[in-house]
């Protein structure tokens, strides 16, 4: 025999709240845990609850229908935990914000109330959405495309590069992902290449040999050669026309261009730039890298970071992830 237990407050057969009137209908989780509800509050905020619970009359609405405490027992097909949160939103003023706290269980809360069609619950939900971004990205964006929430897939997607890039390594294990269909995965892991790609370009075009004539374009104490202490400085070869920059430079902007291909993102180049300890005993032997490198090196992070940061923008805009 099937034991019901009631919920926490306030959703317990005790009232909580002197202000509320005695509960007048229950809800049961699919766990068996009993939910004491009013019946008035729940057919204002959702259509399908009113539909529910005025036609027919509370003890015919589904079959096997109880009575508990004297009061009409509908069954869901929700767990508690969801339905827990849907009741917490759904009462007038909210009676908690809990349920916006977490990742966990979310989705589950938003396809209930989308279900019982309250759309209240749903902005809610939507707008807490963007706080989980920044650390779970991955789970945003599969939540995002199983509900069809376009502008949040993006920012998710945005998001991502920020993350370790192990795209193909990871391990979808998170029940959002049971949500996201596999070409949208597809989409994302596509977008991702194309991101990383263009960010290691990016890098490499700053410290890779270059033709003598580019140099105008090029900024740095490392692409000179006048005045540099012995084996520093830029390197030039008449024959074959190319010329190469700084030993320690080239050394620094590969170390660069791994962090940009594991994290293409603006930030993680511009500190990438910017972390230049491992060349500090080799800048300090000459004495123009030792007076002009540093604030050469601040000038390129932020070059590189915007460089970068537009890139996946602009690639961010050309792509559709649902």
């Amino acid at each position: 025999m099937t034991t019901f237990k009631d919920a926490a407050p306030p959703f317990s057969r005790e009232l909580t709240d002197p202000g509320l009137e005695a509960p007048d209908l229950i809800l049961r989780s699919s766990d068996a845990i009993d939910f004491y509800t009013h019946r008035h509050f729940l057919v204002y905020v959702s259509p399908v609850f009113r539909d529910m619970f005025t036609f027919p009359a509370p003890t015919q609405l589904v079959e096997g229908v109880d009575l508990r405490d004297d009061i009409p027992v509908v069954q869901l097909a929700e767990p508690s935990d969801a339905l827990r949160k849907l009741l917490l939103l759904c009462y007038p003023g909210a009676l908690s914000q809990e349920p916006l706290s977490k990742l966990d269980g979310l989705y589950l809360v938003y396809r209930a109330a989308d279900k019982y069609q309250v759309p209240g619950v749903k902005d809610a939900i939507i707008k807490a959405l963007p706080n989980f971004v920044k650390g779970d990205a991955y789970r945003v964006y599969a939540f995002a495309c199983g509900f069809g929430l376009a502008e949040l897939a993006k920012v998710a997607a945005l998001e991502t590069l920020k993350d370790a890039f192990l795209p193909m390594n990871r391990q979808y294990t998170e029940p959002e992902f049971e949500l996201v269909s596999g070409p949208a995965l597809l989409r994302l892991h596509s977008f991702l290449f194309e991101c990383r790609n263009a960010a290691v370009i990016a890098v490499q075009g700053e410290y890779l040999h270059v033709e003598p004539y580019d140099l105008e374009d090029k900024d740095g104490p490392w692409w000179t050669s006048t005045g540099h202490a012995q084996d520093c400085g830029a390197v030039f070869d008449a024959e074959i026309d190319f010329c190469a920059p700084a030993r320690w430079y080239g050394e620094h902007m590969a170390a660069v261009g791994k962090v940009v291909d594991s994290h293409p993102n603006g930030d993680s180049a511009a500190k990438a730039v910017l972390d230049y300890s491992q060349s500090l005993h080799k800048i300090s032997k000459c004495q123009v890298c030792s007076r002009d490198s540093a604030e050469s090196l601040s000038r390129l992070a932020g070059y590189l970071q915007r460089r970068v940061d537009n890139y996946n923008q602009s690639k961010l805009a050309k792509w559709q992830f649902l």
